[in-house]
């Protein structure tokens, strides 16, 4: 069942456990067009069906407004059950509290430092 998509700024993953891990290439920082991309990535691999996603921020540099536009719109969440983000380090910390207090997602979403709380989080939003 394992499925991967390599795009310029991240590793989309589906998981034997119908999780779906989004893990961000290092010292990257999300554009329109790098958004647009993963959400495609995220939309393949979810295969129409609302899937539970984690969201690895480490080694990211952030996003632009437009980025971040895109990641709480509409195309994004159709695909998703539930988001746990994982911000272990200070940047990416401030990177999630920032996405979630302005952008607001139309999706639930919650900051995570550790991955096992996360994924067993994540487990009561499969389908």
């Amino acid at each position: 069942m394992k499925k991967t998509i390599d795009t310029k700024t991240a590793r989309t993953t589906l998981g034997d456990d119908g999780i779906v891990r989004v893990r961000m290439r290092p010292n990257t920082t999300e554009d329109c067009d790098s958004a647009r991309e993963n959400i495609a990535a995220l939309t393949e691999i979810c295969g129409g069906k609302k899937r539970p996603l984690l969201i690895d921020m480490a080694g990211s540099q952030g996003a632009t407004h437009d980025a971040r536009l895109q990641y709480s719109g509409e195309a994004m969440s159709r695909n998703i059950s539930a988001e746990a983000m994982l911000v272990t380090t200070p940047v990416t910390k401030v990177v999630g509290r920032f996405f979630v207090s302005l952008n607001k997602p139309r999706h639930l979403l919650r900051l995570f430092s550790s991955e096992p709380e996360a994924v067993a989080w994540l487990r009561q939003y499969r389908q």
